[in-house]
């Protein structure tokens, strides 16, 4: 079973944001009573982070798991 509880979309209108070798910084502020990661349990938890790219010649769609801890 695969719950999504929330999520973000952020996009860019201009080509510009996509320059070959310059890293793109993305930010995204957790829930106040956002679960902690939590992966050997009965019900896991664990956070992905889904990039989509979309551009006439260049397509991409990657998923990675996120570490998030108590603090």
């Amino acid at each position: 079973m695969h719950d999504e509880l929330c999520a973000e979309t952020q996009s860019f209108d201009t080509r510009q944001a996509f320059v070959p070798g310059r890293a793109i910084e993305f930010r995204y502020q957790l829930p106040a009573d956002a679960r902690p990661t939590k992966l050997s349990s009965n019900r896991p938890v664990f956070w992905e982070f889904e990039a989509k790219l979309s551009m006439p010649g260049l397509d991409f769609e990657e998923q990675y798991l996120v570490p998030v801890y108590d603090r």
